[in-house]
């Protein structure tokens, strides 16, 4: 519970694709270490025992070297390379399959074919020589290509289902290129609230997550003018523990100033749902969110959430406060940063801000 999250490595993280088999994933795995047995291999370690895997590990990552890098089938890598714009400087395997995961990608699609494409060509180079070898099938580049060409379709297409891919290596290649996201373009801003109401934005930010900390929010009216607003430094922390301290902040303060009509706005929906219970709450910020309850229970407060676009204010003292790493409270206009009351006229005026999202798993085809 305590520990922190190990990162994925870049290896494990590319071979452990959701759409390739276990079994497939498992073998690119295995030879990424350098454990595939090759019949060589074992056929000495039955003649010399167990003293023989060391002498015979030159020998086994020679034959491995060459079936994936030297030989015949190795010149697939450079087939497929050059539809994609890679230039294949042969090698190890493993630094092979790394040009193909450190290429930079233009789209969701191109990478998760890089991803993807070197653990599927080294399973059907593996399965062609195996099936030369105990089966007596001669190994065919042409096949291998039709084969990891609609392996590639199949998981392009149950991975985005709102795409066609069909035909062949080159006419997929080119199909990737022309993809493009579906933007959400939305104009968001500020709303002032009812009369007999005023309205707190808050906002936190961790530099580095966690790292060096701060808050900032303001209280306004009806009309846009302050009655309040601040900037505070936490010191080190998480940002969902920075969002939860400012939001303990302003309350405190319009709890001191006897106002108890207000309407809290952050664009943390994490705090939100914990404050209004929808969330489990963590165990960190278990005493945070308690104060926070039992201060709005005093009064007629409500929490809810807005976008960061609607919320610049705040988010300019926030990161104001991390940077000057002290608290400051205004009471007008005249006193915040120059950057704020940009923000705080914008608001004023009911000038919008663009808010610009990839909508999540919606492509098309440039035209």
């Amino acid at each position: 519970m305590l520990r922190n999250a190990k990162p994925s490595t870049l290896t494990a993280y590319s071979i452990w694709h959701p759409k390739i088999p276990f079994k497939v994933a498992f073998f690119m795995m295995k030879l990424m270490r350098g454990r595939i047995a090759t019949d060589d291999k074992v056929r000495k370690f039955k003649v010399h025992g167990p003293s023989a895997c060391n002498c015979c590990k030159t020998h086994h990552e020679e034959n491995i070297q060459h079936l994936f890098v030297d030989g015949d089938l190795a010149q697939l890598w450079i087939k497929f390379g050059n539809y994609c714009g890679i230039k294949i400087h042969t090698g190890s395997v493993r630094a092979m399959v790394m040009q193909w995961w450190m290429t930079k990608t233009n789209n969701k699609i191109q990478e998760t074919m890089h991803q993807c494409l070197p653990t599927i060509l080294c399973w059907e180079i593996w399965k062609s020589r195996c099936n030369a070898r105990f089966e007596g099938i001669k190994a065919s580049t042409y096949r291998i290509i039709e084969r990891v060409t609609w392996l590639m379709t199949l998981i392009l297409n149950k991975q985005f289902p709102c795409l066609d891919f069909a035909g062949n290596w080159k006419e997929l290649c080119i199909k990737i290129e022309r993809v493009n996201p579906v933007l959400n373009i939305k104009f968001i801003k500020w709303r002032e609230p009812p009369d007999n109401y005023l309205k707190l934005n808050t906002d936190g930010c961790s530099k580095g997550n966690p790292g060096e900390a701060g808050g900032g929010g303001i209280l306004r009216d009806h009309q846009g003018n302050i009655n309040m607003a601040f900037q505070t430094y936490f010191g080190n922390c998480s940002n969902n523990m920075a969002e939860g301290l400012a939001i303990l902040k302003g309350l405190q303060w319009c709890a001191t100033n006897l106002l108890h009509n207000v309407i809290i706005e952050t664009d943390s929906m994490i705090m939100v749902d914990m404050i209004k219970g929808k969330n489990v709450m963590m165990w960190q910020m278990q005493d945070i969110v308690m104060q926070i309850t039992k201060i709005m229970k005093e009064g007629n407060f409500q929490i809810n959430h807005c976008f960061r676009e609607a919320n610049s204010v705040a988010d300019a003292l926030a990161n104001i406060g991390v940077t000057k790493k002290h608290e400051a409270f205004f009471t007008s206009d005249c006193c915040l940063p120059r950057q704020v009351k940009v923000a705080l006229k914008n608001d004023q005026d009911g000038l919008p801000n663009i808010r610009i999202r990839v909508r999540k798993g919606h492509f098309n085809f440039l035209t």
